[in-house]
């Protein structure tokens, strides 16, 4: 009986500091691929100089993302594009693909729901409500 009572309570200790791996920093990684072919309207024809938009764009991403007590989420990292269509004047231009990089931090910190200390570790919190405590037992004949 005291052996399955200390192993309950390593176990609850064990889930309560599972519970704050909330917070810890990860590493992610994406890359992905969007291929476009669309007929063009009788305006975007005029425009653009061509009856059919073709275009294929590769993204790419790493980073670190994360949250912390107040509900934040934070993205730290670095997002690629490589959009390449066929608006160019020539097939022959060397310029065929654009690129749009991005390198920095962003945050979003929610006002209402999900914010502060109690909303983002309730799990936390709760685990530490259920641990049984030492020489407490209830027992029903």
């Amino acid at each position: 009986m005291l052996r399955a009572q200390r192993e309950s309570l390593a176990a609850a200790g064990f889930l309560r500091a599972a519970e704050l791996g909330v917070f810890e920093p990860e590493f992610v990684m994406s890359a992905e691929q969007e291929r476009n072919k669309r007929e063009n309207t009788i305006e975007q024809t005029i425009s653009q100089g061509t009856s059919l938009f073709n275009e294929e764009n590769k993204l790419f991403f790493a980073g670190v993302e994360g949250s912390v007590p107040t509900g934040a989420r934070y993205r730290i990292g670095y997002s690629d594009r490589d959009i390449t269509n066929n608006l160019r004047l020539r097939p022959t231009d060397p310029f065929r693909s654009e690129y749009q990089s991005f390198l920095g931090v962003t945050v979003t910190q929610p006002l209402l729901k999900d914010f502060g200390f109690p909303a983002t570790a309730a799990n936390y919190i709760s685990s530490g409500l259920f641990t049984p405590i030492p020489g407490f037992f209830i027992t029903c004949r």
